[in-house]
């Protein structure tokens, strides 16, 4: 799929990513129900050096990432580790289990609106907090 241009790095997320690694007070995750395997080949064969970015990686399957979202565990051991607040905590997924483990976790919620994502739909108490069309604009979202 990699070799096929079908699993890629978005031109937004190579952008947002780029701003945001240089602000200190931001702490960046990634959190995968990908397994480990699968995930570890898609993000070596992306051209980002996501080791020297990425304060955490929890990959499913993995000693890290035990428990598959929506549970909101690794979540929890993210904003543990590095003393960070519900409010100031942020999940951004294109999936309904990036947002409901948010909601799980009780910290903010933003999804990604993709071509394969279009018609999703959440109900009323599980709707995301921002929804967004471009990863550039969670700058207006985290001030």
């Amino acid at each position: 799929m990699i070799k096929n241009g079908e699993i890629y790095l978005f031109n937004d997320a190579r952008g947002i990513i780029n701003e945001l690694k240089f602000i200190n007070d931001i702490k960046l995750g990634i959190i995968s129900n990908t397994p480990a395997s699968i995930a570890n080949l898609e993000l070596d064969l992306i051209d980002l050096p996501y080791n020297k970015i990425f304060h955490e990686i929890y990959l499913l399957g993995t000693e890290q990432q035990y428990k598959a979202k929506p549970q909101p565990d690794t979540i929890f051991e993210f904003m543990k580790k590095y003393n960070l607040s519900n409010k100031n905590m942020y999940i951004v997924g294109d999936t309904d289990l990036d947002i409901q483990a948010g909601k799980n976790a009780k910290i903010n919620t933003v999804l990604i609106k993709r071509k394969h994502n279009r018609s999703i739909e959440f109900s009323k108490d599980k709707k995301p907090d921002y929804i967004i069309e471009n990863l550039l604009e969670i700058k207006k979202i985290i001030g």
